[in-house]
């Protein structure tokens, strides 16, 4: 199977945009353990959660949302933000050179 580039908005709904430093703490975490996804961090439109961007090349859409998912848990965790869950908010199948076959 060839692998296609997967990239997911998973949102953090207990996070909202006024809480800095629990965010400041969540980008640490991902960037020291997941910076191969490309992590991004974002706000809904009201300021009411937070939204993680993140990209895999993977086989499978699942496989990919699921290990995207588990590295904002991860994530949570190691910032001391483990109570909060993470939920997909949308994935997109991206074009471009790890889309296209060999």
């Amino acid at each position: 199977m060839i692998a296609v580039e997967y990239r997911a908005r998973i949102e953090v709904p207990d996070l909202p945009l006024a809480r800095e430093v629990d965010h400041e703490r969540l980008f640490r975490a991902l960037l020291r353990d997941h910076s191969d996804l490309g992590p991004v961090m974002t706000w809904t439109d009201d300021g009411d959660a937070t939204l993680v961007v993140l990209s895999l090349d993977e086989n499978d859409r699942d496989s990919a949302v699921e290990k995207m998912i588990d590295a904002v848990r991860e994530s949570l965790r190691a910032s001391s933000l483990g109570s909060l869950s993470p939920t997909l908010a949308d994935v997109e199948m991206v074009d471009g050179p790890a889309a296209s076959a060999a």
